[in-house]
């Protein structure tokens, strides 16, 4: 009972923010969100690249 509440609650959150968010100011933040998003994405995919060469592509702890 209490989760579904939770969930409600957020649910109603974000439909407000929606509603208060204009359309010119969302393509004008588009563009740095992507930029963002993209940068992110490479940090993380070049993060795990070198841990998996720095171990040589095992896992450490993992018993097989």
């Amino acid at each position: 009972m209490i989760e579904t509440m939770a969930d409600l609650g957020v649910l109603m959150l974000l439909f407000i923010i929606g509603m208060e968010l204009r359309l010119q100011s969302f393509r004008k933040l588009l563009p740095l969100a992507l930029g963002v998003t993209l940068i992110t994405i490479l940090l993380i995919a070049s993060t795990v690249a070198l841990f998996t060469v720095y171990v040589h592509g095992e896992v450490p702890g993992r018993h097989c």
